[in-house]
């Protein structure tokens, strides 16, 4: 169904103080027909109407829960730049961090040993899609051009092959002792997936952790297309409550109908012991096209409320809202099998060092920095441009013309495809980001997209345009498996540190 790659996709669609040479832009302006709170640029989201127009709920739905605040309580959660959480310990419904333990998904340069092209044009498809559908809504709210130069939205991709739906194990359950729930790796899809519950009694599902997209979606008792996944049923669940409207989304175009359908509803949530109530998401009742074909039951997405369409807080907001976690931070480790996502603050025994934060750069809804420049052994090739980090994509996309530029730098590289290039298998490029401070250094193994045959491996920086504008660039877990990182509600930043 839903996956880090693609998934919203269906709603739509991760110590120093910031850096000096980070900057914010002039604050987006709002068609006053959409003019609405978006102070503090990304707590809130600008006043819209119902995802779509729908009759009211059935008189056999229980009473609508209570709307879950927005940005106001945010002020409630002090901000300390640089604390690092050490303690683990967390009451099941009391605030408090908490470790999620992940394992570490198949490396990049191991898909089933050898990378076909083929997987590698439908991951990039799936993304693409996801990314447009993200686009279409900061259109519908903002406008693309008051995002950034350039920015359109880009044809929809269709993926090469078809994938079957591989068999699906569900997680443990979270509960009052066991303060993570394991993500699982899919070699297929290079997604984080984990266990949480929704409602009472909790109902556990599988799901995929993105800070890429922003709404809760799960399938429902009666989804058609949503064979082999556990389902949500409202009817279980004594804090359900359905939603006024419905949602649809299709994020195809010409021969692809890939969406999903379904209602809103508000019920009790948790993620490892982080208990939220009256929590908005999305209850798929169709889904089709590549939708169905995901090793996941939905998504959670991490990205702001601007970015929602269900114009609704995600999970990690509605968590702040209602002092469930001690700070509004949430960090990444993503480089071994034992890692993990830590929400409430950052793990100081998984980096050294301090976080080195840089403000967000977009008040559309993305994790979006800018100041970033890209080296090749020590020699810079670009510089001064933007990155939306997405822990649901898997490589880096960069405009072409640029990572063409990127790729002459690396003895050895040739172009494989328009946007993808290859190079010797026995060569380490010695590929690094900054974004003003210290220079992240992505591994040999994290550049290494794969094997395509004997001896040619291909690179993990794709140039292709994502529609975002001319001068931003994709950043996913092709970097981010080597570094910490931050992302701080609170302070709207996202940082990095060394790994320990």
């Amino acid at each position: 169904m839903f996956c880090k790659v693609s998934l919203l996709t269906v709603a739509l669609g991760l110590l120093a103080s910031a850096s000096p040479t980070g900057r914010f832009y002039e604050p987006i302006t709002v068609p006053s027909e959409l003019s609405g709170d978006i102070s503090r640029g990304h707590g809130s989201i600008p006043t819209m109407p119902p995802p779509v127009l729908s009759t009211a709920p059935p008189d056999s739905v229980k009473p609508t829960s209570t709307v879950v605040p927005t940005s106001s309580a945010f002020s409630k959660i002090p901000f300390n730049p640089g604390t690092k959480t050490s303690s683990l310990t967390q009451p099941e419904l009391g605030p408090g961090p908490v470790r999620i333990p992940i394992k570490k998904r198949i490396d990049l340069s191991m898909l089933n040993d050898t990378l076909t092209f083929d997987r590698l044009l439908d991951m990039t498809a799936r993304t693409i899609n996801k990314h447009r559908k993200n686009l279409m809504v900061i259109d519908n709210k903002v406008g693309l051009t008051n995002y950034r130069h350039g920015a359109h939205i880009p044809s929809s991709a269709t993926a090469p092959v078809a994938t079957p739906v591989p068999t699906q194990t569900s997680g443990a359950v979270p509960t009052s002792t066991q303060q993570g729930v394991e993500l699982l790796d899919e070699d297929e899809y290079l997604l984080w997936r984990g266990t949480i519950t929704i409602g009472t009694p909790p109902q556990t599902f599988m799901m995929d952790f993105d800070t890429g997209s922003a709404d809760l979606f799960v399938a429902s008792t009666s989804c058609s297309g949503c064979e082999g996944q556990d389902t949500y049923n409202p009817e279980d669940s004594s804090t359900s409550a359905q939603q006024s409207g419905t949602f649809e989304e299709a994020y195809g175009g010409g021969d692809d109908t890939s969406g999903a359908t379904g209602e809103v509803y508000t019920d009790v949530v948790n993620i490892a012991g982080v208990n939220v109530t009256a929590q908005y998401f999305g209850v798929v009742a169709q889904e089709s096209g590549s939708l169905s074909e995901l090793p996941v039951d939905g998504l959670v997405g991490m990205a702001w409320p601007a970015l929602s369409v269900l114009n609704q807080n995600p999970f990690f907001w509605t968590a702040i809202a209602q002092n469930a976690v001690p700070e509004g931070v949430f960090g990444f480790y993503l480089a071994g099998n034992d890692s993990e996502l830590f929400l409430g603050g950052t793990d100081s025994s998984r980096y050294t060092g301090s976080i080195e934060y840089h403000p967000l750069v977009s008040d559309v809804g993305y994790w979006q920095i800018g100041g970033a420049s890209i080296s090749i052994s020590g020699q810079s090739v670009a510089s001064d441009f933007e990155t939306v980090i997405d822990s649901g994509t898997s490589l880096i996309y960069g405009p072409p013309d640029v990572v063409a530029q990127v790729y002459q730098g690396i003895e050895g590289a040739s172009q494989f495809e328009e946007g993808y290039y290859s190079f010797s298998c026995d060569s380490s490029p010695v590929v690094s980001f900054s974004w003003g401070g210290n220079d992240f250094q992505m591994s040999a193994d994290s550049f290494n997209a794969g094997e395509l045959e004997e001896g040619t491996c291909m690179g993990a920086i794709i140039g292709v345009d994502m529609g975002m504008g001319d001068n931003v660039w994709l950043v996913g877990d092709a970097f981010l498996v080597n570094v910490y990182s931050a992302f701080n509600v609170d302070n709207t930043s996202v940082g990095f540190a060394t790994l320990a």
